[in-house]
């Protein structure tokens, strides 16, 4: 702001006019005379100094304890990770058992047909015209046998 002295001035008159005392008073200390920095004592420089220190120790502390929170928030994942594919693995497993189960009782009841199908065949009553039939149809019975089930 610029007073009418010419040269600038916080608490000068602002529009010609003087200005009222309270604001006089609340703007006093713009004119006053900046004072040289203080030199800073020992004992001040020393409570900085430890300051500064605390703070660094609590600064690496909390990375250090937020570091051990994500490790065990990571081993636990990892765990549950484990956890879920030896899980997976075990039902595939069991799945995959029943499976050749399944296959073997398909197989055996198979191979039971099979042989009753031959024993069947086998006692077939002989008829004087059997040699008629060529030896192809017994296997056509076997077979007809094991697809009726």
């Amino acid at each position: 702001m610029v007073g009418t002295g010419g040269g600038p001035t916080c608490c000068g008159e602002a529009d010609g006019s003087p200005i009222r005392p309270i604001l006089a008073y609340r703007n006093a200390t713009c004119e006053q005379p900046e004072q040289p920095e203080q030199r800073e004592q020992p004992e001040q420089r020393e409570q900085r100094k430890q300051s500064e220190q605390r703070e660094q120790s609590e600064q690496s502390e909390q990375r250090e304890q937020s570091e051990q929170r994500e490790q065990r928030e990571q081993r636990k994942q990892r765990k549950q990770r484990e956890q879920s594919e030896q899980s997976e693995q075990s039902e595939q497993s069991e799945q995959s058992e029943q499976s050749e189960q399944r296959e073997q009782l398909i197989q055996s009841s198979q191979s039971s047909r099979l042989s009753r199908a031959l024993r069947a065949a086998s006692s077939v009553p002989k008829y004087s015209t059997e040699h008629l039939l060529p030896r192809s149809s017994e296997i056509q019975f076997v077979i007809a046998v094991l697809r009726d089930g």
